[in-house]
């Protein structure tokens, strides 16, 4: 219940900063990315929100990390699992090319702004989430009711763009059924954040 009910306090939150009910500042640099990509200047704002809403209430309730997903025991395994499958993602998208010719510094600071939002997303949803909701309802419905989560979370920024709202509600879709499976196959939230960081990343490449 605690854990759903900081969701709700999160999603409010997010809704409040894309709507412009909160305002946040524009970081000084970001000026071109918040007028071109607003998702990779506001995005991150929301994700960080989100994940101290979540700390707090562990730092609270004296929670270890390994409760978030972030299991010292299971790192490594969950670090070469990710980064095979980021590597994968670069293969079939064909982008390898595209980095060893060199990366600009636009890319990488959307490298930056993509992997703080990630890192924050998966820990609060694959993480704290996933797990108590596993707990509590079962593997199998844990794990559905996380990814329903994950996508009415986006559903704000996706209703930035109205004209794809459809394609982009099954991509986050299937994109959340395939992070939770990610985390429950190899039990550290860094391979679904691996794996996030990089795939996302060269959509914008």
């Amino acid at each position: 219940m605690i854990a759903l009910s900081l969701w709700v306090f999160g999603l409010i939150l997010e809704i409040g900063i894309y709507s412009g009910v909160i305002p946040i500042p524009i970081v000084p640099g970001l000026e071109s990315f918040n007028s071109a990509v607003p998702v990779l200047s506001v995005q991150p704002v929301a994700a960080i929100l989100g994940l101290l809403v979540v700390l707090a209430s562990m730092l609270y309730r004296r929670q270890p990390p390994k409760s978030a997903g972030w299991n010292r025991l299971t790192l490594r395994t969950g670090l070469l699992a990710g980064l095979a499958l980021a590597l994968l993602s670069v293969f079939l998208r064909v982008k390898f090319n595209t980095i060893f010719s060199g990366v600009s510094p636009v890319q990488f600071t959307a490298l930056i702004l993509v992997a703080i939002t990630c890192l924050a997303e998966e820990t609060v949803f694959r993480g704290y989430l996933q797990l108590r909701l596993e707990w509590w309802l079962g593997k199998r419905w844990g794990f559905l009711l996380t990814a329903a989560l994950f996508v009415l979370w986006r559903l704000p920024l996706m209703w930035m763009m109205p004209g794809t709202l459809a394609v982009n509600l099954i991509l986050v879709g299937i994109q959340s059924l395939l992070l939770g499976w990610i985390m429950r196959s190899f039990g550290n939230v860094s391979a679904p954040i691996l794996y996030r960081v990089i795939s996302t990343w060269c959509s914008f490449l």
